[in-house]
C-alpha cells in the first residue's frame, strides 16, 4: 500500500505562523532566520513589511523583510503575525477560505482484529 501525504504543513499559514512565534521566543534567533521563516508565508511578510513601512513613513525605505523586522522589533512582530493568523481563522469560519488541514484533525485510526475459527 503506498502512502499518501493529503497536507504538507510547510505550506500552511498557521504552521508558519507557528513556527515563528516560537523563533521570536527563542533567544538563539535573529531577525535573518525570523525574516526567512516570514518569507515562506507571503501572507505574513506582507503584513510585516506593511507594517513597517506604515510604521516608518517618512523616516526611510524598508528594505527588505529582514530590515522590516529589525524596525519593529519581536514583540510588535508577533503581535502582527497572531493578528494574521486570526483574521484567517475568522475567514475559515465564514467559510471564506478553505479549511486548514493544521485545524482538522483527522480521525483516530481504529484497528480491528478479525478472528475466523476454521
Amino acid at each position: 500500500m503506498e502512502a499518501h501525504t493529503l497536507f504538507h504543513p510547510e505550506d500552511d499559514l498557521f504552521f508558519d505562523a507557528r513556527r515563528v512565534i516560537k523563533m521570536l521566543r527563542d533567544p538563539r534567533s535573529n531577525a535573518r532566520q525570523v525574516s526567512r521563516a516570514l518569507e515562506r508565508a507571503p501572507q505574513l511578510s506582507e503584513a510585516i513589511n506593511a507594517c513597517a513601512r506604515e510604521h516608518f513613513r517618512g523616516r526611510g525605505r524598508v528594505q527588505s523583510t529582514t530590515h522590516a523586522v529589525t524596525l519593529i522589533g519581536y514583540r510588535r512582530l508577533e503581535a502582527v503575525v497572531r493578528s494574521v493568523a486570526q483574521q484567517a481563522y475568522l475567514a475559515l469560519l465564514d467559510g471564506a477560505m478553505a479549511p486548514s488541514p493544521a485545524l482538522v484533525r483527522p480521525p483516530a485510526p481504529v484497528s480491528v482484529d478479525i478472528q475466523v475459527a476454521v
